[in-house]
C-alpha cells in the first residue's frame, strides 16, 4: 500500500522499538494537553484528494523552534502507519527530513507528504518529528479514514491563496479573514454555506442522564447561501457548514469567532464560563449585574480571600478556557464540550488512553480522594468527525460536587504544568 523510502522493514521497526515511543508514552498520551510536557504536539490536516490519493498536512508550532544563523532548521519527520488502531499491527514507514526557513508566516510551519490511500481504507499514522542538532521533539497521532466522499477531510482551507504553507490547522477562524477552500482536489468550487449563531448549549454535569440535542439540524439554519470560486470572506461570529452539494449528509464546519479567540475577553464571556461552579441564583445575578465588572471581581474575591489569592486562580480558570477553546474546538467552542467541562474542572488529566473511538481521562487518586476516570466516545455527525460525549454515570454526583466546591473555596486541583 505504502512506498519504502530510506528504511528497510527491519531498520524502521527498530526504530519504532527503540525510538519511537516508549510502552509508557505509546498508552499514556497526556502530553497532548500539557504544554510544558516533553514531548510536544503536532498539527494535523487529512485532505483526500481523489478516491486514491490523499494529503497529509503536519503543523508544527513556529514559536518552538530554533533556526541558525542563516534563518534555517531542519527537521527529521517519521510516519509510521499502523493497522486496526494497535500499534503492534505495523504496516509501513516513511522517513525524510527537511529544511525550514524562518521567513515562513504564519504559527504554524507546514509540511506536506502525499500518500495512495485508498478508498474506504483507515490507518492509523503517527507522527515523529525531531529537530535536527536539538532535544526537542514533537508527536501526534491521527486517523486516516476513507470512507465517506463529503466529510470535512475532503476538504482543504488555506489562508492564503498563493501559499502551501497556510492550510487552516485550527477548527476556527476570525471575523473578517479571507479563507480559500478546496474540494476533492477541485480549485475554486462552489459550494452551499449553512450559518448558525455561536452555539450556546454547554455541556451537562458528568452525572446528568438528560439528553438534549447536542448540535443544530441543517435545517435549523439562520441563513443558506453559496459562495463562488472557493473564496470565504465570513462577516459575522458563528458557525459556518460548508457542503458541496445540498444532499451531501457532511460537510465542514468552522467556527468564527471575534479577536482574541480562544482566548476569552468580554466580561459577558467570561461571566458565562462560571455556569459550571455557581449556583442557579448566583449565576444569574452575575448575568444581570448593573456593574458586571465589578460582580465577576467579587465573585472571585470571595472565593480567594485575598487580590493575589484571586488572580491565581482567575489565570489558572481562565487559562483553561483557553486551553478547551484551543483543543476541544469543534462545532461550538471547546469550552463548552464534554471535554472542555472536564478539563476546566479536573485539569490535565494524569493519564490519556486514546483510540481511534475514544478517550480514556484518569486522574490519579490521593489520600484524601479517589482516583476517577472519564470516557469520551467519538460521534460521527454531520457537523464533525471529532465531536466527543462523555459516558455519563450518577455515580459520579458526588466526585463532581466535591471538585466544584473546592473551586468555590479557591482551592485549584491539579494545576496547570504540574
Amino acid at each position: 500500500m505504502y512506498h519504502h523510502y530510506q528504511l528497510p522493514l527491519l531498520m524502521l521497526l527498530l526504530f519504532g522499538i527503540a525510538s519511537c515511543v516508549s510502552s509508557r508514552q505509546a498508552d499514556n498520551m497526556a502530553y497532548l494537553y500539557n504544554d510544558k510536557a516533553a514531548v510536544q504536539y503536532a498539527k494535523i490536516q487529512v485532505y483526500h484528494t481523489d478516491h486514491d490519493s490523499s494529503t497529509l498536512f503536519i503543523g508544527i508550532p513556529k514559536t518552538g523552534l530554533d533556526f541558525n544563523v542563516k534563518g534555517i532548521t531542519e527537521l527529521d519527520i517519521n510516519l509510521l502507519f499502523y493497522r486496526e488502531g494497535r500499534l503492534k499491527k505495523f504496516a509501513d514507514s516513511i522517513r525524510f527530513r527537511t529544511s525550514i526557513s524562518d521567513s515562513i508566516t504564519g504559527d504554524y510551519i507546514s509540511v506536506k507528504k502525499d500518500l495512495p490511500i485508498a478508498r474506504g481504507e483507515q490507518v492509523l499514522v503517527k507522527v515523529i518529528i525531531h529537530q535536527v542538532h536539538t532535544q526537542k521533539r514533537w508527536e501526534q497521532q491521527h486517523w486516516m479514514e476513507k470512507h465517506h466522499t463529503t466529510d470535512e477531510d475532503n476538504f482543504l482551507i488555506r489562508q492564503d491563496s498563493a501559499s502551501t504553507n497556510s492550510v487552516l490547522f485550527e477548527p476556527y477562524t476570525f471575523v473578517g479573514d479571507s479563507l480559500f477552500i478546496d474540494y476533492r482536489g477541485k480549485r475554486n468550487p462552489e459550494l452551499l454555506v449553512n450559518y448558525y449563531p455561536p452555539v450556546r448549549q454547554l455541556a451537562l454535569p458528568p452525572f446528568e442522564m438528560r439528553r438534549k440535542a447536542p448540535f443544530p439540524s441543517q435545517s435549523e439554519a439562520d441563513s443558506s447561501f453559496y459562495i463562488k470560486n472557493g473564496v470565504f470572506y465570513p462577516q459575522k461570529a458563528g458557525l459556518y457548514h460548508l457542503r458541496y452539494s445540498p444532499t451531501d449528509s457532511f460537510g465542514r464546519s468552522i467556527v468564527v469567532a471575534e479577536d482574541g479567540f480562544p482566548k476569552l475577553t468580554t466580561v459577558p464571556d467570561l461571566v458565562e464560563t462560571l455556569r459550571f461552579i455557581t449556583k442557579k441564583a448566583e449565576y444569574k445575578s452575575l448575568m444581570t449585574a448593573k456593574t458586571p465588572k465589578a460582580a465577576l471581581d467579587q465573585f472571585w474575591l470571595k472565593r480567594s480571600g485575598s487580590q493575589d489569592r484571586g488572580k491565581i486562580l482567575i489565570k489558572e480558570f481562565y487559562g483553561r478556557v483557553q486551553k478547551t477553546n484551543k483543543l476541544f474546538t469543534t462545532f461550538k467552542e471547546g469550552w463548552k464540550t464534554d471535554r472542555g467541562l472536564i478539563f476546566i474542572i479536573y485539569g490535565e488529566p494524569d493519564v490519556l488512553n486514546k483510540t481511534q473511538n475514544r478517550e480514556i481521562w484518569t486522574y490519579r487518586g490521593s489520600s484524601d480522594r479517589p482516583s476517577l476516570q472519564f470516557v469520551f466516545n467519538r460521534k460521527y455527525i454531520s457537523f464533525s468527525k471529532h465531536f466527543y460525549e462523555l459516558e455519563r454515570d450518577p455515580a459520579l454526583a458526588d466526585a463532581w460536587h466535591h471538585a466544584v466546591y473546592e473551586w468555590r473555596r479557591g482551592f485549584i486541583r491539579n494545576p496547570s504544568g504540574q
